[in-house]
């Protein structure tokens, strides 16, 4: 989805939900101050102006703290965040940069620590717009594992190895298709490709397409707790746009929102019943079965925060 540009600037929210909930998002606890909690939302919020973007975590007070203040290139007049998307083990973050120069966009993934220390440039910096960055990791042996970010530049789905690659890389195109979201152990990658949501294995092969309608599906985001996985994805109705989730082996496909007229970057917590989702320019949550509620005006590209995946990491 293409936006006119503006200045954005992520923040992360804690949210005050009811108490069996909240208590099953904290099942998944990231220790230490610059890590984003299970029951908090991490989102891109507009600033006013063209000033560098700043990271701030809000508690349910209104108490902030500014993460990030500055973009990460040098010599950049103003810099854009989109797509933000937390690391496995909680500790990094990975969003689309736009650094807005004399010369124009440049548009790229980047990687840092969530008080925007350390940050690199994933992707090569281009003109055109890329998306979606979506990181996990898996294993290659008992000893070793890699970190693997896949994102989408165009209509292709590229995958790049954090570990092995010599950054910033292009990767590896894994398949056609948009809004990548990999399976919690990092095996496949959800995607949509006309109008239907799919799934594909890291290395690119097995594409299969979990479920489709002669009705328009997109936005897969697969999420798990302890006991349960889960593919979420919006559908467009003859009314709008609802909420869905399914197995991953696309059964039980059950609406879990009312309908909206504009929907879009969905996703849920580790518990999945509870959705966070973009629209009208605007951030709203949805907790079980109640109403859907405001969080943020003037925001986008809602995530929530996750259980780490524990072990070491080359990022």
């Amino acid at each position: 989805m293409k936006r006119k540009l503006r200045a954005f600037a992520p923040f992360v929210v804690r949210l005050a939900l009811p108490g069996a909930v909240l208590a099953s998002l904290l099942a998944f606890p990231l220790p230490g101050s610059a890590q984003v909690q299970s029951s908090e939302i991490l989102y891109v919020a507009d600033v006013d102006g063209r000033a560098s973007a700043a990271v701030r975590k809000t508690t349910a007070t209104g108490s902030e703290t500014t993460l990030i203040s500055r973009c990460f290139a040098d010599g950049a007049r103003y810099c854009t965040f989109h797509d933000p998307v937390i690391s496995p083990n909680g500790k990094r973050l990975a969003m689309v940069v736009n650094h807005v120069s004399e010369d124009g966009n440049n548009f790229a993934v980047w990687i840092s620590a969530l008080n925007g220390s350390g940050a690199k440039m994933v992707t090569p910096a281009s003109s055109s717009r890329v998306f979606r960055p979506a990181w996990t990791r898996y294993g290659r042996n008992k000893n070793n594992q890699d970190d693997l970010l896949a994102y989408q530049a165009g209509n292709q789905i590229l995958q790049v190895n954090l570990c092995d690659d010599a950054l910033p890389a292009r990767g590896r195109v894994v398949t056609t298709g948009t809004g990548p979201s990999y399976s919690p152990d990092g095996m496949w990658i959800g995607y949509q490709s006309g109008g239907n949501i799919w799934k594909v294995r890291n290395s690119g092969s097995g594409a299969t397409m979990v479920h489709g309608t002669s009705l328009v599906e997109k936005d897969p985001r697969w999420t798990k707790n302890s006991m349960v996985e889960k593919i979420i994805f919006l559908r467009r109705l003859s009314t709008g746009w609802f909420l869905y989730t399914m197995n991953p082996d696309g059964s039980d496909v059950t609406q879990k929102g009312t309908v909206r007229a504009e929907m879009t970057e969905p996703d849920a917590a580790t518990l999945p019943n509870a959705f966070a989702w973009e629209e009208g320019g605007s951030v709203y949550i949805q907790i079980s079965t109640g109403a859907p509620k405001l969080l943020k005006s003037k925001a986008h590209d809602p995530v929530w925060g996750h259980g780490t995946n524990s072990g070491a990491s080359c990022m």
